[in-house]
């Protein structure tokens, strides 16, 4: 953890999480780090939409987990951070849910806002678990095979 920096957590009321209370997350659900961050008042939440940083916003999508987000990141063409909500290409180009969901009807509708975002403004999607993504994007000099630069114009 780096001392000074702030996190930003989804909001995790009661209800919005199998997790119900505030001392249940953080006995069993957040990283130490976040705990510790927590108490030093360095933790903002953001629960739906909203701007992150001026260039850089969340969204809510919902589907495979209550309050699930995707990151926009603004540019000629937006880079879209699918994480869960898109775990591999595959799902999104055959309309084929992820087998672990909570809301079927709002994980189609997620797909619907991807390819969207994708047609309509050239965005970038990155799935978050597809091993293509290694492929997609050049590697980070010296960390070949671990991580890649994400740019604008790539992917799928």
């Amino acid at each position: 953890m780096v001392p000074g920096y702030r996190i930003l957590g989804r909001d995790a009321t009661p209800g919005t999480t199998p997790r119900d209370s505030e001392a249940q997350r953080h006995q069993s659900g957040n990283p130490i780090f976040v705990k510790l961050a927590s108490e030093e008042d360095r933790v903002d939440f953001l629960d739906g939409n909203g701007v992150i940083v001026p260039g850089i916003s969340a969204q809510l999508v919902g589907g495979h987990c209550p309050g699930q987000q995707i990151v926009v990141i603004d540019g000629q063409a937006p880079i879209v951070l699918a994480s869960d909500a898109l775990h591999f290409y595959e799902e999104m180009q055959r309309d084929m849910p992820f087998e672990v969901f909570t809301d079927l009807p709002r994980m189609y509708e997620t797909y619907d806002l991807l390819r969207g975002l994708q047609d309509e403004q050239n965005a970038v999607i990155v799935a978050g678990h597809d091993p293509r993504v290694m492929e997609m994007f050049p590697a980070v000099p010296g960390h070949e095979g671990l991580a890649v630069r994400v740019s604008e114009g790539k992917g799928l």
